[in-house]
């Protein structure tokens, strides 16, 4: 029951925070570090964003079916939090869990050296990334990923005229609910992994807009059954 209480908890969270749009590639390293017969593995990742994060607030051409908002205003976040839970079989893993208030599904192959990630959620948004992975004495992995995926960012309709004058404005008339701009993002990126913490970093270029993100990342992985894996490799390659 121990290993299926964490996810529990993650959906009925989602369930009650409502399901996010906002949705960007998850961490590989993470994903790599799942890899351990007879693990249960949960990885809490802090993510910078940083580069050509769109701020903006501009003269509206939409049409709302309950109102009629002159502006339309989008900040994207510079940051996030993500908790996922790692189920591992073999040279399969399934990851599951929350980037930020997103809900998401990320399954793949994961091996020593190798992994294909994918990930989703329920905004339609997702992707794949292949990774190598090399050994650096016993505890220490070095990484390369390349990704292609279709992420969200927000924006919100707003009147700029409403409230004017210190009347009572009924909720939903200044601003409309927040809606998803998708945009197709092709990247690569490098991991540093020692023990149970990782550093990763990830450039993206978002060929729907001509932009370039980069992200910083930190990882914590810890285990919910047996002891702390072994790192080094079989003695067969020294």
């Amino acid at each position: 029951m121990n290993n299926f209480r964490l996810p529990l908890l993650a959906m009925v969270f989602s369930l009650l925070s409502g399901c996010s749009i906002i949705a960007r590639p998850p961490s590989a390293a993470a994903f790599m570090g799942s890899f351990r017969d007879s693990f249960s593995t949960n990885t809490l990742t802090l993510a910078h964003y940083s580069g050509d994060l769109v701020h903006e607030t501009k003269e509206n051409d939409r049409e709302s079916s309950r109102h009629k908002f002159d502006v339309l205003e989008a900040d994207e976040w510079p940051a996030d939090i993500s908790f996922f839970h790692f189920f591992n079989w073999s040279y399969f893993s399934l990851g599951f869990g929350l980037q930020s208030l997103t809900l998401m599904l990320q399954p793949g192959f994961v091996s020593e050296h190798f992994g294909v990630m994918s990930w989703g959620s329920l905004g339609l948004m997702g992707g794949i990334s292949t990774i190598e992975q090399m050994h650096w004495g016993d505890d220490w992995r070095l990484g390369f990923t390349q990704h292609v995926s279709v992420n969200g960012r927000e924006f919100y309709l707003k009147d700029s005229y409403c409230g004017d004058g210190g009347i009572f404005v009924p909720p939903g008339a200044c601003s409309g609910d927040p809606e998803p701009i998708r945009y197709t993002e092709f990247g690569a990126g490098a991991y540093i992994s020692y023990g149970r913490f990782s550093f990763e970093f990830r450039y993206g270029r978002d060929i729907s807009e001509s932009r370039n993100r980069y992200t910083f990342s930190i990882d914590w992985s810890f285990y919910e059954k047996g002891s702390s894996p072994d790192y080094s490799l079989p003695p067969s390659v020294y």
